[in-house]
């Protein structure tokens, strides 16, 4: 605000009122000004944060087919054999690549697939 203090008692002149409302249209284009810097940090950060969060997607989806490749060759061998074994029969193992979709969009994939003739 001014630096010249208003005495109010006496009541304000037009040029002390056009003064103030100087100034406070001054602080409005500051604010204006920090505000608009505020809003291009955050869209930047958002951005950065965007690009990580597809990282880190990517990332776990390259982790989970780590983990079918680890299903498809260390358990797909021998799980048909030990499924007999514990009393279940089965004829056939399909590996690999067998996906679920739904509207278009992959929503699951089976890497090991048990089949008999009643029972998948």
């Amino acid at each position: 605000m001014s630096t010249t203090p208003i005495n109010y008692s006496t009541g304000l002149t037009f040029e002390q009122v056009w003064a103030m409302f100087k100034e406070t249209d001054k602080k409005f284009q500051e604010t204006d000004k920090k505000f608009l810097a505020m809003e291009e940090r955050m869209e930047k950060s958002k951005k950065e944060i965007d690009e990580q969060i597809e990282k880190v997607s990517r990332s776990i989806g390259e982790l989970g087919n780590r983990f079918g490749e680890l299903a498809e060759h260390l358990v797909a061998p021998g799980i048909a054999e030990r499924f007999n074994e514990l009393g279940y029969h089965f004829d056939g193992v399909a590996k690999g690549g067998l996906e679920i979709s739904e509207n278009g969009r992959v929503v699951t994939e089976v890497d090991i697939l048990l089949e008999n003739e009643k029972t998948i």
